[in-house]
């Protein structure tokens, strides 16, 4: 009988020591087409931790129409990516497991074409918006329910071509991903809003890593092993940025991106996923259930389930029965000894309640010293925090902090906090002085780096006062906000030019002209002579440089307070706050004998600037932005007509002016 039993317990430890293998491929159904979004299951592959837990694996490129949670529990993929809609099929009653969140904060968005659409109000009735279908858009369902909306309000499809449909002009809005869609409109000059759900409370996990509860039943040590490989994986990928996009660009480039929207999509990712603050794959019960809650609130879930069979647990569960039997034949042993023990207790119960009572003490006092010890390390090591004595100067500054910066801690102690930041509009006014007289402070400010580079943080700083109100110290908490600046900045400036672009412009202009003080408004439409001509002959790399030289020429007259973009193709444009009639006049002659300075040399020849000028003025109280932009664009249309290089002048101001100006 003790043979068999040991000859089983040889065979089940082999079976636990033994990796999982694959006898045929295990296949993975992503939840788009081929992406950064999947980086780190192409780490996997490629580097090879697939093959070392004896895997083999294939991915299933996903796209419109395509849910993953129905390819999983129908069989056809072992494995799946989908996003917090997970939680709501498996509420729905579908056999789903999840193994692990790869990111923190969903990617999904609302992509609305056009400018002005600022809330989920604002799209009810307003047009077609396309979804995905199945599970894979309830967080927008979740967010126009949460604002009062119901859906049938909305005109929701399924079917169509995605971004081709939006760009039609086929359907006003559709889901689409933060590091997506958005960048592809941008590059094309197509204005667009967005509306994210994590803004209106729903801030869900994203790009879920589930299987069936069927397939973790028949093979707990494939899922287990696969689920190590592909986080492996994704920790490789974030650490490996430009190798990953080397290999979709080999590989899996079947949207023909770019390598720069590639970068630009790991960057955006990488914020999202947040390694640098917990460990890929983090999944908290607690969030899990307010989520599974939202669900039911809304009535998207139709019956409640406890989640403890949604989530994966690793361990095996320990068998106590040998531990019982154990415990049985212990306690008949003791029978045995109890008289003598019973005897020598009563001698030593005094004695040993006082050394436990101490001991459990002393060890509680550990146990909440070694918590706040941990809890201290996590913060010094994740949260940007400086502390400043009553002149702004720091006195303590955590890891976080230096690494972002790059500084070391001992230059950054003594150093005012204020001389981080670059100032805004003028000097910088010492930070200590702004605390001196308010209470908490909140703004976002470009924070310098040892390497002379600066990054936009969101800082938060919270003043210490003694009974007297006088400041003893102030906290600053500093949140990078880089990323959300680099969309900011995408959507307002031109790529070539660095300028505003055309309808960031025309936003900005129409504020200028309904807030000016000034008693004149002036529109000034420019346009580069015979580009064409340049273009055609010395080509368009060198045309780019001449419209980059010339952009830099117009922002000088941003420095007089005048408000400059580029209009589209070689034609800018300037708007002026005029308190004196001859001031844009001025400013313009002097913008066009700086273009007649510019030479280019090319191996052809040498290429000659000039440019051409249209300029409209009226009185600031009958200012129209349509009516000046016409004019101004009539004047220049004059000054070519005229024979280019000059400045022509439309106005109704009744006073003696120059028509044209060469």
């Amino acid at each position: 009988m003790i043979g068999r039993v040991g000859y089983w317990l040889v065979i089940v430890c082999l079976s636990w020591a033994t990796p999982a293998v694959a006898h045929e491929p295990l296949t993975l159904q992503l939840r788009w087409m081929h992406q950064f979004q999947f980086a780190g299951y192409y780490a996997a592959l490629h580097k090879g931790f697939y093959r070392d837990e004896g895997l083999e694996v294939v991915f299933r490129e996903g796209g419109p129409g395509i849910a993953p949670v129905d390819e999983v529990v129908a069989g056809r993929a072992d494995f799946g990516v989908s996003n917090a809609g997970l939680v709501n099929a498996y509420l729905n009653g579908k056999p789903v497991l999840m193994l692990a969140p790869i990111f923190q904060h969903s990617p999904s968005v609302l992509l609305i074409r056009g400018e002005g659409y600022r809330t989920p109000s604002d799209l009810a009735g307003s047009g077609s918006i396309l979804l995905l279908g199945s599970d894979e858009d309830v967080e927008l369902k979740a967010m126009f329910i949460n604002e009062g909306i119901a859906l049938d309000r909305l005109g929701l499809v399924t079917a169509g071509r995605h971004l081709d449909d939006l760009i039609d002009g086929k359907v006003l809005a559709l889901n689409a991903y933060l590091s997506n869609e958005p960048y592809m409109l941008e590059s094309r000059n197509i204005p667009f809003s967005l509306l994210r759900p994590q803004h209106y409370g729903m801030d869900f996990y994203s790009d879920l890593l589930f299987t069936s509860q069927k397939m973790a039943r028949r093979s707990p040590a494939q899922v287990a092993a696969f689920r190590r490989a592909s986080l492996k994986g994704w920790e490789y990928a974030l650490d490996h940025p430009d190798e990953l996009i080397d290999i979709i660009l080999d590989h899996y480039n079947t949207q023909s991106k770019t390598r720069e929207h590639l970068v630009f999509e790991a960057r955006m990712l990488r914020q999202l996923i947040a390694p640098d603050l917990v460990q890929i794959g983090h999944s908290n019960p607690g969030r899990w259930e307010h989520i599974a809650k939202t669900f039911s609130r809304f009535g998207m879930a139709s019956r409640e389930r406890r989640l403890a069979e949604f989530f994966y647990q690793p361990e095996r569960p320990v068998d106590y029965r040998w531990l019982k039997i154990l415990a049985a034949l212990c306690a008949l042993g003791a029978l045995s000894l109890g008289f003598r023990g019973v005897l020598l207790g009563r001698a030593n119960r005094r004695l040993s309640d006082e050394v436990h009572a101490r001991k459990a003490a002393q060890a509680e006092l550990s146990e909440a010293h070694d918590k706040l010890a941990r809890f201290n390390g996590i913060i010094n090591e994740h949260v940007m925090i400086t502390r400043t004595d009553c002149q702004g100067r720091i006195v303590e500054v955590t890891d976080a902090f230096c690494r972002q910066t790059g500084f070391a801690r001992e230059h950054l102690l003594g150093l005012e906090l204020s001389a981080l930041f670059e100032p805004r509009g003028g000097k910088a006014e010492p930070m200590h002085q702004v605390l001196a007289n308010g209470g908490l402070w909140q703004g976002e400010l470009r924070t310098r780096c040892l390497d002379g580079s600066f990054f936009w943080a969101d800082v938060t700083i919270n003043p210490l006062r003694d009974e007297q109100g006088a400041l003893l110290e102030a906290t600053a908490f500093h949140v990078d906000v880089s990323a959300r600046k680099l969309i900011e900045q995408i959507s307002r400036k031109d790529d070539l030019t660095g300028l505003l672009n055309r309808r960031t412009f025309l936003a900005e202009a129409e504020r200028a002209v309904a807030e000016t003080c000034a008693p004149y408004i002036a529109m000034a439409m420019l346009d580069a002579d015979f580009f064409k001509r340049i273009n055609d002959t010395w080509g368009h790399l060198v045309g780019d440089r001449v419209l980059r030289a010339i952009a830099q020429e117009i922002l000088v007259l941003q420095e007089g307070g005048s408000l400059v973009g580029r209009f589209g193709g070689e034609e800018f444009v300037a708007i002026f706050q005029v308190e004196a009639l001859d001031e844009p006049l001025s400013a313009l002659s002097a913008l066009m004998e700086r273009v007649r300075n510019l030479r280019f040399a090319d191996g052809d020849g040498q290429v000659s600037l000039t440019i051409s000028v249209g300029l409209a003025i009226c009185r600031a109280e009958a200012a129209v932005l349509e009516a000046l932009l016409s004019r101004a664009d009539n004047a220049l249309y004059q000054a070519k007509y005229e024979g280019r290089d000059r400045l022509c002048v439309e106005h109704d101001l009744g006073v003696s002016f120059p028509s044209t100006v060469d």
